[in-house]
């Protein structure tokens, strides 16, 4: 299995204001609330859910697998994983769940750790 390298777990974007990134925040916020109704955040995804709205291609399922399995990091966090990528895809304005966003939400997982 191909070892992650820091780079590709590390966010490479540009600073950004405080100002832009609350009005990312407050749309994504609205996306939610459309997506599941009233005070419900991606975090708090039941399991239907994150079946519906965090749908992966299956390569890229395995991809999460394997870095799952070469950083270490329990399986359990595959769901938490998902949660923390369908909101980088929400304040990128992205409908769905790529790649870059799953390995930006590992990275900031496994900075957890």
């Amino acid at each position: 299995m191909k070892r992650l390298s820091e780079e590709e777990l590390v966010n490479d974007k540009k600073e950004e204001s405080s100002a832009n990134i609350r009005k990312r925040v407050i749309k994504v916020r609205e996306i939610q609330t459309k997506r599941y109704g009233e005070a419900k955040t991606n975090s708090k995804m039941s399991q239907e859910e994150l079946k519906k709205y965090c749908i992966i291609k299956e390569e890229d399922k395995r991809f999460l697998i394997s870095a799952l399995e070469n950083l270490q990091i329990s399986a359990r966090v595959y769901d938490k994983i998902l949660k923390i990528a369908r909101t980088i895809a929400d304040l990128e304005g992205e409908e769905k769940i790529s790649r870059k966003h799953l390995l930006e939400a590992i990275s900031f997982k496994n900075n957890r750790k």
